[in-house]
């Protein structure tokens, strides 16, 4: 048993320590929006975390797409996004599921209520060949 709970704790440092359980990569969305209501306001339809720390998206607001590109920071489920030509930043949580390969995005509405967007892993960023940013 002891011997067990070891090779886990070390399995899942080393998936840590290495990046693969991280938000770089390429990313889809799947569909699943929560609140049904909040379908049409807010939705990420793909993106891209290289290992530079710049981004490339293509997000919704009220209807309205765009692509995006500029540089992100990552940090305790929480994802910055700094858009190129001087826009103003927005801030995410962000849980990514170690198994699945999928991530929730919450986006906080004006009214403060929260809107989530699931993602799932399709690919590796630039300059990368890790195995593990493959789709699952």
């Amino acid at each position: 048993m002891k011997n067990s709970l070891k090779l886990s704790i070390l399995v899942c440092a080393s998936i840590l320590i290495s990046g693969c359980a991280g938000i770089r990569g390429r990313w889809e969305s799947t569909g699943k929006i929560r609140p049904a209501d909040a379908v049409g306001e807010f939705s990420v339809g793909d993106a891209t975390f290289n290992y530079d720390g710049t981004y490339e998206a293509t997000m919704s607001y009220g209807g309205n797409e765009r692509k995006s590109t500029g540089t992100y920071t990552y940090a305790w489920n929480n994802l910055t996004l700094t858009p190129d030509g001087g826009g103003s930043a927005r801030e995410y949580d962000v849980k990514i599921a170690l198994i699945g390969g999928t991530m929730d995005i919450e986006y906080e509405r004006e009214d403060e209520r929260d809107i989530h967007v699931q993602m799932k892993r399709a690919g590796c960023a630039k300059d990368c060949d890790k195995k593990c940013c493959k789709p699952s």
